[in-house]
């Protein structure tokens, strides 16, 4: 019998401070997006009910509680992606940025 591997990734995810949210008629800016997790319950459901023997996968990440919370920066390497250990966006925003990617995870891997 063949399995079917899936993954849930990160691509969809959006920061809210990373988000370009649009203008309103009234000059204000519209409520952030979304990070991605609003349609994946309905789409992965589709998903399995239509691939039969389908393993699915949590995402897995080095973030946790105990670190969540500390900017991370200080291990931060300059290499490429076998070598280096990079920080997506603004590093001003660090550890608002990882607990967004941490509780986003979290909701995915619990969907």
């Amino acid at each position: 019998m063949a399995l079917n591997l899936l993954m849930l990734g990160w691509h969809l995810f959006v920061p809210s401070w990373w988000a370009r949210r649009p203008t309103l008629s009234d000059g204000t800016e519209a409520k952030h997006i979304g990070n991605g997790n609003e349609d994946l319950r309905a789409e992965l459901t589709s998903f399995l009910e239509r691939t039969p023997n389908t393993v699915l996968l949590t995402v897995p990440t080095a973030l946790n509680r105990r670190i969540v919370d500390r900017p991370l920066s200080p291990y931060l390497r300059d290499g490429d992606e076998d070598t280096g250990f990079h920080f997506f966006g603004d590093i001003d925003r660090e550890v608002e940025g990882q607990r967004e990617a941490f509780d986003y995870i979290l909701e995915r891997n619990a969907i």
